[in-house]
């Protein structure tokens, strides 16, 4: 056995962490926040498809997905001040008004 590693001679490939962007952090926070709707959209799909069904119900996955939606929602927010208020360019929030019928 020799003392020199097995890829001796052929050369070193660092491995250097790739630096994020603004805007990679930002994609990243929208894509856990679409997730996060999309489970809860679930959780209460399911819940109403099952509450006739059940004399007790467990709302605490529920509630747990809610608050993550609620904190990835506020970091959103963080983001989208920092861009404006710091970077000074045009938010990425796209608001919109919200009907209930």
């Amino acid at each position: 056995m020799s003392d020199q590693p097995e890829t001796a001679g052929m050369g070193t490939v660092e491995n250097e962490p790739k630096e994020w962007t603004f805007d990679m952090v930002w994609e990243d926070f929208v894509a856990q926040l679409v997730a996060a709707r999309e489970e809860v959209k679930e959780r209460e799909e399911e819940l109403d498809k099952n509450s006739s069904l059940m004399t007790r119900i467990d709302l605490t996955d529920l509630n747990d997905a809610r608050t993550k939606v609620n904190r990835l929602e506020g970091a959103c927010e963080a983001l989208d001040i920092i861009r404006t208020t710091v970077l000074g360019v045009e938010s990425k929030i796209q608001r919109t008004e919200e009907t209930t019928a």
